[in-house]
Parts: structure tokens; sequence; C-alpha cells
């Protein structure tokens, strides 16, 4: 009888110790929720990423980009429609350790300078740009200009 009470204390024992194993994977899978999928790899730490490609910033606590538009700098779960095409993976990033880093924007984009504001969205592929187009029909082309620059359309010339 005390072999088998002995055993059941075991077993009992066993389990809560396995239990606790099992909570202590969660709670060390549960520190990285901050940090998004095209984040930077490694343990860096800093409160937010400064992006001055598009001179915006993610907040990893609140997991929240932050922009300036109309005046104000704004929380958001999603980049503005005109960086819908922006790569996150791939565009250059930087930890920044401080609580509210857009206050001192002109510091980061001076800093940042040679990577500040250089992306540009891509063009629509079936919208084409045609104000230089040389045809007639072309609403957006001075044609009468462009003839009379090379001689044509101005009488006693051909």
């Amino acid at each position: 009888m005390k072999n088998l009470l002995l055993a059941a204390a075991m077993i009992t024992g066993a389990s809560l110790y396995t239990n606790k194993t099992e909570a202590q994977v969660s709670v060390h899978v549960n520190l990285n929720i901050g940090r998004p999928s095209w984040g930077i790899p490694g343990r860096q730490m800093g409160n937010f990423y400064y992006l001055p490609e598009i001179d915006a910033y993610y907040d990893l606590q609140r997991t929240q980009f932050v922009y300036f538009d109309r005046g104000q700098w704004i929380y958001a779960s999603q980049l503005p429609y005109t960086y819908r095409n922006y790569d996150l993976a791939r565009g250059y990033k930087v930890f920044v350790n401080e609580p509210r880093p857009f206050v001192h924007a002109d510091v980061y984009r001076k800093k940042y300078a040679r990577y500040y504001n250089t992306y540009r969205p891509p063009v629509a592929m079936n919208r084409r740009d045609n104000r230089f187009d040389r045809d007639r029909n072309n609403q957006h082309f001075d044609n009468k200009r462009f003839e009379d620059r090379k001689g044509h359309g101005k009488p006693g010339r051909g």
C-alpha cells in the first residue's frame, strides 16, 4: 500500500514538473510578441523601428506604424495607401531606443539622410504617362509649339 501511495505521489510530482516546464516555454515565446516578421533579426533592444525611406516609425509595444500626415503624427495598424507596395522586409530600418522618437524626427532625418524619403511608389503598369507623346491627338502635348520649333506648320518652311 505504501508503494502504491509513493508511486502515485511520484506521478503527481512528475506531472506538476512537466506543467511547470510548459509554462516556462510559453512565457519565453510570448516575449517576442511585438517583433514583426519583417523586423530586424537578433536581440537588439529598442522601442521603435525607424523606416527612413518612407519617414515612418513602427512602435514595437503597440504594434502600430507612426507616420506624419496633415500636420500630425498618426498611429495606425497599416501604412498609408501611398506606401502599399513598400517592401518592409527589404526596406532599411533602424532600432530606436527612445519613447517617442518622432518628436525629434529632424534628428533622425538628418542622421539617416542618405536613406531619408528615397522610396518612390511604382507607377501603375496599366497607366502610361503620355504627356510627351508627339501624337496629334494627345491633349497633353502642345503639338503647335512642337511644330513651330521644328519649322513645320509655318509658311515658307517645309
